[in-house]
């Protein structure tokens, strides 16, 4: 195999994405009980309809954050499922090594940032 990473720093890869992968859930569920408080309050008030605006632009907002984390803990299980493959640490596209200050900045990484940048402007081709 290519993967130049020893046992030690996957372990502690693994556990920087499992730490990483925890505190988006607890993000989510506050996320979730934020969203669910303040509809269970414009329900049971009558407001201003300024406020009622305020509320849902707030809850929108929530709504957004919380796709947002949903997508990062995608790449991170993503992440998580690559180290239990033995594919972590190698380039989806190229099959080359990705660096390991990469994986040490952004430990979800799949790419080299060569191949992350094509990517990128690929998919901004798409739209």
């Amino acid at each position: 195999m290519l993967m130049s990473l020893t046992k030690n720093e996957l372990t502690e890869f693994k556990l920087k994405l499992v730490e990483m992968r925890d505190e988006i859930k607890r993000q989510l569920e506050g996320s979730k009980s934020e969203v669910t408080s303040a509809a269970d309050s414009t329900a049971s008030q009558s407001q201003h309809p300024g406020d009622s605006a305020t509320d849902v632009a707030m809850q929108t907002a929530n709504l957004a954050l919380t796709s947002v984390e949903f997508a990062l803990l995608r790449q991170i299980e993503h992440a998580l499922q690559r180290i239990e493959e033995g594919t972590y640490g190698i380039c989806e596209d190229t099959g080359i090594e990705i660096p390991i200050k990469r994986l040490m900045a952004l430990p979800l990484a799949t790419r080299t940032t060569q191949a992350q940048d094509k990517h990128d402007k690929a998919q901004k081709g798409q739209y």
